[in-house]
């Protein structure tokens, strides 16, 4: 599915469910918004998702 141009908000992003869904909306072009409460886990996995944290 071509997401380009769309933004996702994700809730529970920082794992699991949320986190898969958060992954396979990016990879299909969307651009992210994640809201987790758990800001440490929330802050890596932007990192992940940037490209810049493996």
């Amino acid at each position: 599915m071509d997401l380009s141009g769309r933004v996702a908000i994700v809730t529970g992003a920082g794992k699991g469910l949320g986190w898969a869904i958060a992954e396979r909306l990016g990879r299909d072009g969307a651009n992210l918004i994640i809201a987790e409460i758990d800001g440490a886990s929330a802050q890596e996995k932007a990192l992940v998702g940037s490209g810049r944290l493996n």
